[in-house]
């Protein structure tokens, strides 16, 4: 699961994972409690175990671990549909996020100072009981990207890895850039003016609201879902611009990433935040308008970079950086995993 922003919450689903089982077959009897290749599916443990048997096949159920993409092969084979499974543990992921999303906030105005430098993976542990239900058995907050070369590890992490930094937009240093700009685009093969300058504009990320955006978010602070959704897009703010592009930036990158927040159905979970912010507002807005028409949506920001909108900050740190040119949105380098020792 990756999220890349608190306010507005934006979460990604990765389709693609793990499928752990233990390798002796499950049973209550007190006498066998200790026995951990019963009751525990940890690779690390039930490796050691005589009933284990490898498995380096991603697409085939068998062995004793397997990839996500196995596990719904062989539902599929025996008349079990992936859909109800997937959409249960979905609930749990956002439920999840929800339940700690204040205590988040909080740390993101206090210890964040740039959106750029805010995104977070982590790892969720999935059980699947007798009747399919899904219980959230614990959530990593350092999940491991560890994977030995040509296995099913590596089938899933690699490029996850990849997609993960693609999707949070990761941004040559300026300072790199502006001293070896020829040598990148040539080394990656690219040849267009609108490429230059290179490097990282902290404008586009910036956390700060000038007039016309508090003017805005004061003028939305109270009003309902209705009130909202009939006028908040009517006329976007600097900040509403800079965060529409950053999510359309994002889901731009997906491929095995799935957004599940915003989506047009989350505000069925507005009730579970303390507060119902001006992003969420925003966001739910246009998710409601565009989420099932994205390039009207696109078209719909473009029109507001075309005006250099986005640009209109509030300069906190003059030395002239509000008279640099705007960059062009870069096409994003599918990074090659250096993960390469684990389980």
């Amino acid at each position: 699961v990756l999220i890349t922003s608190v306010d507005p919450l934006r979460v990604y689903l990765y389709d693609e994972g793990l499928t752990r089982f233990a390798t002796e077959e499950y049973t209550n009897d007190p006498e066998k409690v200790g026995n951990n290749f019963i009751h525990l599916t940890n690779f690390s443990i039930n490796k050691e175990s005589e009933n284990f048997v490898n498995n380096s096949n991603p697409e085939e159920p068998e062995g004793s671990k397997w990839t996500l993409t196995s596990l719904w092969n062989y539902f599929r084979s025996i008349g079990i549909e992936k859909a109800p499974i997937w959409k249960k543990i979905q609930d749990i992921v956002i439920k999840s996020i929800l339940s700690a999303h204040g205590y988040l906030k909080t740390g993101f105005k206090e210890n964040v100072s740039s959106m750029y430098s805010c995104y977070k993976i982590l790892g969720y542990d999935i059980f699947l009981d007798s009747k399919l239900k899904p219980h959230l058995i614990e959530i990593n907050t350092i999940p491991s990207l560890a994977a030995k070369s040509d296995t099913i590890d590596s089938y899933v992490k690699n490029p996850l890895v990849a997609e993960m930094f693609n999707i949070a937009g990761f941004h040559i240093p300026k300072q790199v850039a502006f001293k070896h700009q020829n040598t990148i685009l040539d080394k990656i093969g690219w040849d267009h003016p609108g490429l230059k300058p290179l490097g990282h504009d902290k404008r586009l990320y910036t956390k700060a609201l000038n007039g016309e955006d508090m003017e805005k978010q004061e003028e939305y602070e109270d009003c309902d879902r209705e009130e909202y959704l009939d006028s908040i897009l009517e006329e976007l703010s600097p900040h509403d611009v800079r965060h529409l592009i950053m999510m359309e930036d994002e889901v731009s990158q997906t491929k095995l990433f799935s957004k599940i927040w915003p989506t047009s159905e989350t505000f069925e979970y507005f009730p579970y935040l303390e507060e119902v912010s001006y992003c969420e507002k925003l966001m739910d807005a246009y998710e409601y308008y565009y989420g099932d028409h994205r390039d009207e949506g696109q078209e719909l920001v473009n029109q507001y970079c075309d005006m250099k909108t986005h640009f209109k900050v509030k300069v906190e740190h003059p030395k002239h950086e509000d008279q640099e040119q705007p960059q062009q949105p870069l096409s994003k380098v599918s990074i090659p995993s250096v993960f390469l020792t684990g389980e």
